[in-house]
């Protein structure tokens, strides 16, 4: 059964309204947006149960998230709350709608669970609890255990952290206010960890054990200062780094060897300290478009040389274009070093001469 969200009864209405208005202080826009299965054992239903706060937040709006809104349903029942609903009270307490950004769905239903404190939150039914939330809870987790590792050891490091959150608690855990203390671990901090989670729901809280997976990241070589394109890649012009989260995790693009990088020629430029990529490098240039060189035809145990005009750049390996002189004709040829080619076996276009 669903039924509607209340509007306003009296009581609650008066104190609402008995309160002074507050006002957001920062001309900086709040995001918010309704929380995913909203449920509550209470009562009054409050701005929290419904609402999370993206972005933007204040102290008069974290006072708000307290504020009771209306009667909560029967348990069994669902109550339905329009985002409008949510922007009538916060403007009868202060804040103007365009102080409000609204994100994501316009409207939710409410659901009563029987009364239990958070001790008791076992009893909740994982089913409850969608996937996207148990990812948006480990997401949060890993973010405190980072700032927590980079508290204990001094410095920043881009740590690689897997955790796993139990399901059952993923609805609380996903609000990052939630989160109010964290502790355990030991040093050096990689490989499997045990963290303890302090988890705040309303004025109880909680500690619980997170097992989490720590490992850093891969070295991988970049460049040590500004490289331009075409340049040849030498031990002096590279170094390796931890590879950050943001440049990817397909470590089969990059070079975890600098002897691998060595000799080869840059297709483009590269700035100071970014990894190097297959797609940025390839074997030198030996012949540049419009060079005089020298041609190889083999027949057997013959051999004849003749020159002629390159008609585009190639590498060691690679087939370009060339003009015989002084005949002008225009073969395919194999470059097999510098200023030399070999006469390939079909020439460019399909034709041996042209």
């Amino acid at each position: 059964m669903i039924v509607a969200a209340p509007r306003w009864p009296s009581l609650i209405l008066f104190a609402w309204m008995a309160c002074p208005p507050l006002s957001v202080q920062s001309a900086e826009q709040a995001v918010m947006r309704f929380v995913e299965n909203p449920r509550t054992s209470q009562y009054v239903v409050r701005l929290s149960d419904l609402v999370e706060v993206l972005s933007g937040s204040s102290p008069t709006i974290e006072r708000l998230l307290e504020a009771p809104l209306g009667p909560s349903p029967r348990e069994g029942t669902l109550q339905t709350w329009h985002h409008q609903d949510i922007l009538q009270h916060l403007e009868l307490r202060g804040i103007h709608p365009t102080n409000i950004r609204w994100t994501g769905v316009t409207q939710v239903n409410l659901q009563r669970l029987p009364n239990q404190d958070l001790h008791g939150a076992e009893t909740i039914e994982p089913a409850f609890v969608q996937s996207r939330t148990i990812e948006q809870a480990e997401k949060l987790v890993a973010q405190a255990i980072q700032e927590y590792l980079d508290l204990k050891t001094g410095e920043r490091t881009d740590w690689r952290i897997s955790v796993q959150v139990p399901a059952k608690l993923a609805d609380i855990i996903r609000i990052r206010r939630n989160i109010v203390g964290i502790g355990g671990g030991l040093s050096p901090w990689l490989g499997k960890q045990q963290f303890v989670l302090q988890i705040k729901d309303r004025d109880q809280t909680m500690s619980i054990n997170v097992e989490a997976s720590i490992d850093l990241p891969p070295m991988v070589v970049v460049a040590k200062r500004p490289l331009r394109r075409d340049e040849i890649l030498t031990a002096d012009s590279l170094e390796y780094a931890p590879l950050t989260q943001r440049d990817g995790e397909d470590h089969g693009q990059f070079f975890a060897d600098v002897e691998n990088l060595l000799g080869k020629q840059l297709k483009r430029s590269v700035s100071t300290g970014l990894p190097i990529t297959s797609d940025y490098v390839g074997s030198p240039v030996v012949i540049q478009r419009n060079e005089l060189i020298e041609v190889e035809s083999v027949s057997g145990s013959v051999v004849v040389r003749t020159m002629a005009r390159a008609l585009g750049s190639g590498a060691v390996g690679e087939l370009i274009d060339v003009e015989l002189i002084p005949s002008r004709n225009k073969m395919l040829a194999a470059v097999t070093g510098p200023l030399k080619v070999r006469v390939a076996a079909v020439a460019s276009r399909g034709n041996m001469v042209r």
